[in-house]
């Protein structure tokens, strides 16, 4: 009889256009295997629209949708409604704006977590002891282990540390020693919080360091998204001249400020040594942002695409991520479709890419356009670096290996 896993979380992994999406989902795909899989979630707008969907690849799996009140479901509606008109007005803001007010978005994110009280009445009613294991995604649902502590194996799964990516935030956007203290108090929140698990689950050996070192006392395990292998060959001989890529949409903040630094600190070197080359952008970015950035002439913006294999496939996938934590899904899938990759060090944390042989790992502006500039004059060794990146992922992020540690986890094996 196979284990009952029980998922807890905000977000139903469909449609996959978000990492945090793609990640739920690569792992789902997997466990199913070797789990009975019921998933429970919130009946938000965005959860229906992808129930369906996720139904039709996941045919075994139980899906318990707790439903939002009436007058919360048009709350948010309203809220969405309103978010959508104010968008222009962000964007005339733009260049204006103090450097405090995404940074203040940021830390009411991580102090206002969203599960609702209806979620955690509805799981008090159930027989939690049917499942062998609960496992609870997202920081927005941390809270959640106060309604589940009674359970011997509850796994939180710990996508980004959220004080860490405040941080780097505040950091980037200049907003003064004052934050540190903001960024002190959440931190202690968070920890406390973790601490009432009994196993974590992260994606990298530096969030892991993050936490220890800032408190966690509960059992931390490094263990990565997997890497599902390569959808295509390298093509050696390449596109000509190879596509430059950024994939990521705005209202995920680290890829807001990604391209927006990418376009002021790197793009005008880079354009001194290729006039005529564009960069096509993947994902939702309003026109009202695309014209207040300045970057419509020089950027392609194809939006949300169901397929990522045509666009990246012998391509140049940039990742001028400054603030993050975690893992990016976007470069696996980047390097399954025989793209070279080029990072900053926060992009490329808790991907074991190699800097020269499997991909460029750039820390400064200087150094992102040289990088850049170096693969498009020199074709064979993008397909070369593409070629090994591939193979260092089939073997260090084998999809196996890693399914067979989470499900010690879920089986509460001693790892």
């Amino acid at each position: 009889m196979k284990p009952r896993l029980l998922v807890l979380s905000p977000y139903l992994p469909f449609p996959l256009n978000s990492g945090g999406n793609s990640a739920q989902f690569r792992l789902l795909k997997h466990l199913i295997n070797y789990c009975d899989i019921t998933i429970c979630t919130e009946g938000t707008s965005q959860n229906l629209k992808g129930l369906s969907g996720l139904q039709s690849h996941f045919p075994t799996i139980q899906f318990l949708i707790v439903p939002q009140p009436y007058f919360k479901r048009k709350y948010l509606q309203l809220k969405s409604i309103i978010w959508r008109f104010l968008v222009p007005l962000l964007a005339r803001l733009l260049k204006s704006t103090n450097s405090t007010n995404s940074y203040q978005n940021q830390i009411d994110k991580a102090i206002n977590t969203s599960i609702s009280n209806e979620l955690l009445t509805f799981l008090s009613c159930q027989d939690l002891s049917l499942f062998d294991c609960i496992q609870v995604e997202f920081y927005e649902y941390l809270t959640a282990i106060t309604t589940l502590s009674k359970h011997p194996n509850v796994v939180f799964i710990h996508h980004e540390v959220r004080f860490e990516v405040i941080g780097k935030l505040a950091m980037a956007q200049e907003v003064g020693n004052a934050a540190f203290t903001s960024i002190n108090a959440i931190a202690l929140h968070e920890i406390a919080l973790l601490n009432k698990y009994r196993q974590i689950v992260v994606f990298s050996e530096s969030d892991k360091d993050i936490l220890v070192s800032n408190g966690l006392t509960s059992q931390a395990h490094v263990i990565p998204i997997p890497y599902l292998g390569p959808s295509c060959t390298v093509d050696k001989k390449h596109k000509e001249p190879p596509q430059l890529i950024f994939l990521g949409g705005y209202n995920h903040f680290p890829n807001f400020d990604g391209l927006i630094y990418f376009h002021k600190s790197i793009w005008p070197f880079v354009k001194q040594h290729f006039p005529h080359l564009q960069l096509t952008v993947i994902g939702n970015w309003p026109k009202s942002i695309r014209n207040a950035i300045h970057c419509d002439s020089d950027f392609t913006f194809l939006g949300f695409i169901d397929s990522l294999a045509e666009q990246l496939e012998n391509s140049i996938l940039i990742v001028p991520i400054r603030i993050g934590s975690g893992m990016r899904i976007k470069i696996l899938d980047a390097v399954a479709c025989g793209a070279a990759v080029i990072s900053t060090p926060v992009g490329i944390d808790g991907i074991p890419l190699e800097h020269d042989s499997d991909c460029i790992i750039a820390e400064t502006p200087n150094e992102f356009s040289q990088a850049i500039i170096s693969l498009l004059n020199n074709p064979q060794i993008m397909a070369s670096m593409a070629n090994s990146a591939q193979r260092t992922l089939s073997e260090k992020l084998n999809a196996n290996k890693i399914v067979q540690t989470r499900m010690a986890l879920i089986t509460n094996q001693a790892l």
